[in-house]
């Protein structure tokens, strides 16, 4: 059964058993828990409960003032062509990169510019944080243990110990 048919099956049965007398109440638990594999006391509680409005989604907080979108393409390039530098070290160059990004590739829209221009370095890093999860790992050295190599020196004929 589908999730929209359980949504409107639980909604009819629990009109009927709000309006319903004690024996009648009794075979919509039954019904209920025969059709949905409810236990008995969760049939109850979910017939029982006020029937859910609709919510409105609404998205909190502070309006979007950085496009991802629309940044992207141009912060990725500029990016990888700067060799990956973090954010604080690209917000200080990225005047210079803006220009030739723009003389290289082509003129970005006044409205992409000002916003690079303006951004912190902490902006920066919001907006690089999903292009370096893409990017990978680029560096080749492996953690280590952080102990350092045990080498194994014969003390005596046959007899092994342990030297670091």
């Amino acid at each position: 059964m589908s999730t929209s048919t359980k949504i409107e099956l639980m909604n009819k049965l629990r009109q009927r058993y709000q309006n319903a007398g004690r024996k009648h109440r009794s075979k919509l638990i039954t019904q209920a828990v025969d059709l949905m594999g409810y236990h008995r006391k969760a049939a109850i509680r979910a017939l029982a409960a006020a029937t859910p409005k609709p919510s409105i989604l609404k998205s909190g907080g502070r309006p979007i003032e950085y496009d991802f979108s629309l940044l992207s393409p141009a912060l990725r390039v500029i990016w990888q062509t700067a060799d990956f530098p973090c954010a604080l070290r690209l917000s200080a160059m990225l005047p210079e990169w803006i220009l030739a990004y723009e003389s290289y590739h082509r003129p970005l829209k006044e409205e992409v510019r000002q916003k690079l221009l303006e951004a912190s370095p902490r902006t920066l890093e919001r907006l690089l944080s999903p292009l370096r999860l893409q990017a990978g790992r680029r560096c080749l050295t492996r953690p280590g243990t952080g102990h350092a190599p045990e080498r194994w020196t014969p003390w005596r004929e046959g007899d092994r110990t342990k030297t670091t």
